[in-house]
């Protein structure tokens, strides 16, 4: 899978281009429709992941522990592998371990059981957008960038229907599966971390629904990303109105495999959510762009609130990045920080014969850059800035 994954990367990746729709339901007819036109792939993908999860020797995804302050870097968790002594095994990840199965969706390809664990057990998985140093000393997983997939980077936000990080039946994703010490990673000779008590079966089946929640193809679908998208509310990924459509349409066109996908994912009983987005719904290739419609909206609306619980860890991680470059001056960034890293105490007057161009710069401006990138000492995103890039 891994060698189609970097073909299709190579190929090249859907990107957002420009447009409008008068609703919800008009943008799904243009947009998202399309996603699901490979019925027949859908469909072997949908009897692979349903073998693939109820086998002894699976590994499980927990969308978990991948976001903390750099004082607390020691608790992520991207990466690592735990093994359970009936042969299952968890990795921690983030959302972008989902990306690859959303790229071979759309570009309809299949995969059996048996390539989806060689996969899974491939060192090269992708687990996370970065890594951290303390997460790099310990993960078992180390993904090689060749066969990185990131769809924010092509302008798209993955959405998932049934959230991935919360309304189980059992209890809590966090609450089931507590952080384990690294400590339980640093004693082992292989870089696996070896559970001594037996996995659960109730933990056994909220893994598998998670699995599926993240992966599975009639669980997700993509919609431009929050900065490329303008309509009177915060995230389109997010509308009850929009998710509706889809899933109403999903269970029209693939009703007993949606039926079979539902039983497994362990969703708590719900009343129908009627929600309406009102206004037509803008998209472009162009931030810029986007930015003004939105200034449009905002005179003209209140932006409208998630109605679901947060789902802290459904993070857009390339918006996140950006958002903190802009907030220091990204190409500023590129050039500093190997500088500051290697020479925390470089004085202006070192990093200007270094960077000539910067010489045009006032003095403050300068020293408040340096500041502002040796206090936060921005590692993680160093390392994350080099996928981005």
């Amino acid at each position: 899978m891994i060698s189609r994954i970097k073909n299709i990367k190579e190929s090249g990746l859907p990107v957002v281009n420009s447009g409008r729709a008068e609703n919800a339901e008009d943008f799904f007819n243009q947009i998202i429709k399309a996603q699901f036109a490979n019925k027949e792939v859908i469909k072997s993908i949908h009897s692979a992941l349903i073998e693939y999860v109820n086998q002894d020797s699976a590994v499980y995804v927990l969308r978990l522990y991948g976001s903390d302050p750099k004082k607390r870097y020691e608790l992520l968790r991207r990466g690592f592998l735990s093994q359970y002594p009936d042969g299952n095994k968890i990795v921690f990840c983030d959302n972008t371990f989902a990306m690859p199965f959303a790229a071979m969706k759309i570009n309809g390809m299949a995969y059996s059981p048996e390539e989806l664990l060689d996969y899974m057990n491939n060192p090269n998985l992708q687990c996370s957008f970065g890594s951290t140093r303390e997460e790099h000393e310990l993960a078992f997983y180390k993904y090689n960038s060749k066969s990185h997939i990131n769809l924010n980077k092509n302008g798209w936000y993955l959405a998932h229907i049934i959230p991935v990080g919360y309304n189980y039946t059992g209890r809590s994703l966090s609450q089931t599966f507590r952080n384990p010490d690294r400590k339980e990673w640093e004693v082992s000779a292989n870089g696996i971390r070896l559970v001594e008590t037996p996995m659960k079966d109730t933990e056994l089946s909220m893994l598998k629904a998670h699995f599926l929640r993240m992966v599975h193809p009639l669980n997700s679908f993509l919609v431009p990303k929050r900065s490329l998208v303008a309509y009177p509310g915060k995230n389109l990924g997010e509308e009850q109105e929009l998710i509706n459509i889809v899933q109403d349409y999903i269970k029209v066109e693939f009703h007993r495999e949606y039926n079979e996908l539902m039983k497994i994912m362990q969703v708590p009983p719900q009343d129908a959510i009627a929600a309406k987005t009102s206004g037509p719904i803008i998209w472009s290739e162009s931030a810029s762009q986007i930015r003004l419609e939105k200034r449009h909206y905002n005179k003209m609306h209140k932006a409208g609130t998630r109605e679901k619980g947060a789902d802290i860890y459904n993070t857009d991680e390339e918006e996140t990045l950006e958002r903190t470059l802009n907030s220091i001056g990204k190409g500023a960034f590129i050039k500093l920080y190997p500088l500051i890293k290697k020479n925390p105490s470089i004085t202006i007057k070192e990093i200007c014969d270094k960077i000539p161009s910067y010489k045009k710069y006032p003095p403050n401006c300068l020293h408040s850059l340096h500041s502002v990138i040796y206090k936060n000492e921005l590692e993680y995103m160093y390392i994350d800035i080099q996928c981005y890039k």
